[in-house]
């Protein structure tokens, strides 16, 4: 029983969320619109970090697919004041960890600035 207890904690996976930095916006609603960006360095340099926020492995949770983590990227971003997230790393599942995981930088794009990243982006 202890082994099969073991092994099934040992299988399972939780994201791990570290937000660093102080926070220099007040706190958007729960549901704000959030748009995620590529990397690019220029955009960083141009706006400013709010945050930075991993999701991991911790060994302890099931849910972490892309779509649980990027949900909760998604609150955290609001919870800082920023409307943007740009994925500085990730990685999917594997041998290892059945868990997405990711680094990202959350930060506040002016509305007006969002369309021309939009534009430039695609």
């Amino acid at each position: 029983w202890f082994l099969l207890s073991s092994w099934f904690f040992m299988m399972s996976c939780a994201p791990i969320e570290e937000a660093v930095e102080p926070l220099p916006r007040p706190a958007l609603r729960a549901d704000c619109e959030v748009i995620f960006y590529s990397y690019d360095e220029q955009l960083l340099i141009d706006n400013g970090t709010l945050a930075t926020i991993q999701y991991g492995d911790l060994n302890l949770s099931m849910r972490c697919t892309e779509v649980h983590v990027k949900q909760a990227m998604r609150r955290a971003a609001c919870a800082v004041g920023g409307n943007s997230i740009m994925v500085l790393k990730q990685q999917g599942p594997d041998l290892w960890s059945r868990c997405y995981q990711a680094t990202a930088q959350v930060f506040w794009l002016e509305p007006k600035a969002k369309i021309k990243v939009k534009d430039k982006l695609h």
